[in-house]
């Protein structure tokens, strides 16, 4: 799914670009899922409208980092971070315990190590020879495994980019009808996720962006026509709670608290070239939000 992506946005690059393909390869290739939700939101604190608002985001996630592994016998997935630890350790576990039981004696740090390090590519059973000036000690070893029980992390680290449009406002007043939408790109998020390989991961939210007025239209008295232009930035965050359903679909719900104000709005009169007084200067749409919707893991 993202190597035809890739291809895209390269064929796109002008013909100095080419330096730049590595490390657009290694954005995507952090892609860890794509997002799009749906969501019913009400104003916060003061307002220069009103309405039954709706907000429809778009989102793509990459994968930051992971903490702290835990056990995950219940299971099935795992961290690459946390098994590339646990598999060098898993490996001088087993040597120092072949050592001590078969031949009662114990390897030095040293070469416990050199041996950890071959015995964690090995795929078949096979004889280490360890030698101490005129001493040979055989161990007959088997490949060491990462264990299962230290795979998985607690905590995991995404950032998110994502488009997003409220609509359905208008004027708290009378005297007019005020109709349009509200824009939010790009805003970015970054998210922690708690027990993030479970079936139910819970997570935390934050974001900040840039927002700006679209399609805002005022009909007066006589249906004059007025239309309206700004931009500004938001911030914000959240709680939610996400769902794995089946192989790489994911179901989320998420509540949000979200703070934006358009200080200046533009009016321009297309009819009799007069701005009346009554049309709001700013706009205060601060909200919070409750969405529910649907995530697709493209690294499953």
């Amino acid at each position: 799914m993202r190597r035809p992506l890739l291809c895209a946005i390269v064929a796109l690059l002008p013909g100095t670009a080419p330096a730049q393909i590595p490390l657009i390869s290694d954005i995507f290739g952090k892609v860890q899922d794509v997002n799009t939700s749906f969501g019913f939101a009400r104003l916060l604190g003061p307002s220069d409208v009103a309405g039954h608002l709706r907000m429809v985001t778009f989102e793509v996630t990459l994968s930051v980092a992971s903490l702290g592994c835990r056990n995950a016998t219940a299971l099935s997935r795992r961290d690459d971070s946390c098994a590339r630890r646990d598999s060098a350790a898993a490996a001088q576990r087993l040597l120092r315990r072949q050592c001590a039981i078969s031949h009662n004696t114990m390897p030095t740090p040293a070469e416990c190590a050199a041996l950890a390090k071959e015995e964690s590519h090995e795929e078949t059973e096979r004889v280490v020879e360890l030698r101490r000036g005129d001493t040979t000690v055989i161990i007959h070893s088997k490949p060491a495994r990462a264990d299962p029980e230290l795979t998985v992390p607690r905590f995991s680290f995404e950032i998110g980019l994502s488009y997003g449009q409220l609509t359905g406002f208008h004027q708290a007043g009378s005297g007019f009808t005020l109709s349009g939408a509200l824009e939010e790109f790009p805003v970015v998020a970054t998210y922690v996720d708690f027990l993030p390989e479970g079936r139910i991961t819970p997570y935390v939210a934050a974001r900040a962006g840039l927002t700006k007025l679209s399609g805002l239209r005022a009909y007066g008295p006589s249906d004059l026509l007025y239309t309206a232009s700004g931009n500004t930035y938001l911030i914000g965050g959240g709680v939610g709670v996400a769902i794995t359903l089946k192989g790489p679909l994911v179901a989320y719900a998420e509540y949000d608290a979200t703070f934006r104000t358009v200080p200046s709005v533009e009016w321009a009169a297309h009819d009799d070239g007069v701005v009346p007084g009554y049309l709001p200067r700013r706009l205060r749409l601060s909200t919070h939000e409750l969405s529910l919707g649907m995530q697709v893991n493209v690294r499953r």
